[in-house]
C-alpha cells in the first residue's frame, strides 16, 4: 500500500524576481563591464567581437555632462529621445534608467507618459549598442512593474526587441536582454507563456550552452530557471531545458546561490515523472546528493525535492537514489534542525520505504529509520504527520522489518502519532499498527511482546479514546483494531456487568 504524499511547502511558492535596485551595484556593472566601448577601446572591442558590416558609433560618455536626475525632469529626457542626436538620445535613455534605478521606481509614470514607443524603435540601433544597453537596461527595470506594466511592455513589442538584442555579438547586451527576459517571465504563466511563444528560449539556451563566460551561463541559468519554475510546467519545452540542468549543476560551484534557483526548476521538471529518466541521463544526481547537504538551505531544500521526486519514480529510478548516497544524505539532513529539510527528507524517505525490498533492507541497515524514531517526540505536529507515512509505507510493504522496527521503539512513535490533530496523519498510524498486529498474531511469543509494549506505551487506551474520535473512517479504524487484536467484547460485557451491579445496589 503507497501513501502518497500530498502536501507542498510555502518555500516552493519562493519569488526569483531581480528588480534592480543597488545603486552602487548597478553603476560598477555599468562603469566595469560595459561603459559600452569608449573612444580609447573601441579599436581593441572591435577586434575582439568582430560586428557585421556596419560601423559602429561610438559615444564618449565624458561628453555628457553629470547631473541629478529626476522624475520631474521626465519630459526633457523624453525631448532628448526624440532628437535626432545620438548623443541627445544616449543623455535621454540614460537619464530614463537611472530614475528607474531608484527604491521607489516610478515604472508606471515612466510608461504612462509615452516612453516606450520611444525606447523599444531603438533596440534595434545596431549603429548604437550604447544606447541599446541603456534600453535594455531600463527595460529590464520595468519588467519587475505590475501587471499593467508588463502587459503594456509586451503590447508595446519589447519581446521583439530584447529577441533582436538576443543575436547581437556584445555579451553584456546579451546578458541585459536575458536579465530582462528572466523578469518577464517570473511574474505568472501567463507572462512566461508569452515570453516562450515570442521563440526566445532557443535563443536563451544557445546563448547559455554555448558562452565561456561565467556571467552569461549565470544569467542564462537564472532566466531560465524563472521560466521553468512556474506551474503549470511548460511540457513541451522541458526536454529543451534539460541540457542546461546538466551544465547548470555540473558548474555549481561557478554558480554559487544561482543553483538553488536551477535546483528549484529541476524539481518542477521532475515531478513530471516521464522526465526523470531523462534527467538521470545527464549524469548529475551525484551533485544532486551533495548540494542537498549545502548549509545554505535555498539549495539544500530544491535538492532534497529532486531527490524525492526521483524516489517517487520507478523502483529502478529509486535505486539509482541509494546508489548515488542517497541514503547518507537522508540520514544527514535528518538529523538537520530546520523544518523544511526535515520535512523535504521525511516525505523523500516515505517515498522511499514503498520501494521493493533491496531499497527497504537499504532503508534498515542506514539506521535512518532508528533516527526518526527517536525524534518523532520532538518533531512538530506537520513534521509527526510526514513521519505517520513512512511508517505506514514500509510495514505495509514489507512484514519483514516489523520485528526490527518494534525493537527500535515503532510503538512509541506510533503512541505519539495517534495524538496527531489531523485525521488522515491519524488513519495512517492506525492502518500501520494494523499491519503490524496481522503479522504477529499468529506468532504467540511475538504478540505477547507486542501486546505488552502496547499496554506500556498507553496505545490500548488511546484506541479507546479514538473511539470518540469526530472523523468516522477514524473511530471505526480504531473500533475494528479493538475488537480483532484486543478483548474488546469481553471487556465491554464485564463494563455492562460491572454497571448493572452498580445499578441494582443503588436500587435496593
Amino acid at each position: 500500500m503507497d501513501f502518497p504524499y500530498e502536501e507542498k511547502f510555502s518555500f516552493r511558492n519562493n519569488t526569483f524576481k531581480s528588480p534592480f535596485t543597488d545603486l552602487n551595484l548597478i553603476e560598477k556593472r555599468a562603469k566595469d563591464q560595459v561603459e559600452l566601448r569608449t573612444q580609447k577601446r573601441s579599436d581593441r572591442t572591435s577586434k575582439q567581437r568582430p560586428l557585421k558590416t556596419y560601423s559602429i558609433e561610438w559615444i564618449l560618455q565624458d561628453d555628457i555632462p553629470n547631473q541629478s536626475y529626476n522624475i520631474s525632469n521626465l519630459n526633457d529626457y523624453l525631448d532628448q529621445l526624440q532628437s535626432l542626436d545620438k548623443k541627445q538620445n544616449l543623455s535621454g535613455i540614460k537619464a530614463i534608467r537611472k530614475i528607474l534605478s531608484e527604491l521607489d521606481t516610478p515604472i508606471s509614470q515612466v510608461i504612462k507618459s509615452g516612453a516606450l514607443p520611444l525606447i523599444i524603435p531603438k533596440l534595434y540601433y545596431d549603429d548604437c549598442p550604447q544606447i541599446q544597453y541603456e534600453c535594455t537596461w531600463a527595460i529590464t527595470n520595468m519588467c519587475t512593474g505590475n501587471k499593467k506594466c508588463i502587459s503594456a511592455l509586451i503590447n508595446a513589442g519589447c519581446l521583439q526587441g530584447l529577441d533582436y538584442i538576443l543575436s547581437s555579438d556584445i555579451d553584456e547586451l546579451v546578458e541585459q536582454a536575458i536579465w530582462a527576459l528572466g523578469n518577464l517571465a517570473s511574474d505568472s504563466h501567463i507572462y512566461r507563456d508569452a515570453v516562450l511563444e515570442s521563440g526566445v528560449l532557443d535563443k536563451i539556451i544557445k546563448k547559455t550552452m554555448n558562452s565561456m563566460k561565467i556571467s552569461t551561463i549565470r544569467q542564462g541559468c537564472w532566466a531560465l530557471s524563472n521560466i521553468f519554475r512556474i506551474s503549470p510546467l511548460p511540457i513541451r519545452y522541458a526536454n529543451d531545458f534539460m541540457p542546461v540542468i546538466g551544465k547548470c549543476i555540473m558548474m555549481h560551484k561557478e554558480l554559487n546561490e544561482l543553483i538553488g534557483n536551477v535546483l528549484f526548476a529541476t524539481s518542477k521538471v521532475t515531478e513530471q515523472k516521464n522526465f526523470i529518466y531523462e534527467f538521470l541521463q545527464l549524469d548529475v544526481l551525484k551533485d544532486v546528493c551533495i548540494l542537498a547537504m549545502s548549509q545554505h538551505y535555498n539549495i539544500a531544500i530544491p535538492a532534497l525535492s529532486v531527490m524525492g521526486n526521483i524516489i517517487g519514480g520507478s523502483d529502478y529510478e529509486a535505486g539509482q537514489v541509494i546508489k548515488a548516497g542517497g541514503l547518507r544524505v537522508l540520514k544527514h539532513c535528518l538529523n538537520i534542525n530546520y523544518a523544511a529539510v526535515r520535512q523535504e527528507t521525511i516525505w523523500a524517505l516515505s517515498n522511499l520505504c514503498a520501494g521493493d525490498y533491496q531499497q527497504v533492507n537499504s532503508i534498515m541497515k542506514s539506521g535512518i529509520l532508528k533516527d526518526l524514531i527517536n525524534l518523532i517526540p520532538s518533531l512538530s505536529s506537520e513534521l509527526q504527520n510526514e513521519a505517520s507515512w513512512v511508517f505506514g509505507n514500509i510495514v505495509s510493504n514489507e512484514s519483514g522489518v516489523i520485528e526490527t522496527l518494534v525493537d527500535q521503539g515503532l510503538f512509541e512513535a506510533l503512541s505519539h502519532l495517534l495524538k496527531s490533530k489531523t485525521s488522515k496523519s491519524v488513519l495512517v498510524s492506525l492502518m500501520a499498527l494494523e499491519k503490524v498486529l496481522e503479522y504477529s498474531q499468529y506468532m504467540d511469543e511475538v504478540n505477547d511482546k507486542f501486546m505488552k509494549i502496547i499496554e506500556e506505551t498507553g496505545i490500548t487506551d488511546i484506541l479507546y479514546e479514538l473511539q470518540m474520535h469526530k472523523n468516522e473512517k477514524v473511530y471505526k479504524k480504531a473500533q475494528e483494531i479493538l475488537s480483532e487484536f484486543f478483548d474488546y467484547e469481553e471487556e465491554c460485557q464485564e463494563l455492562l456487568d460491572n454497571i448493572s451491579q452498580i445499578s441494582t445496589k443503588l436500587y435496593i
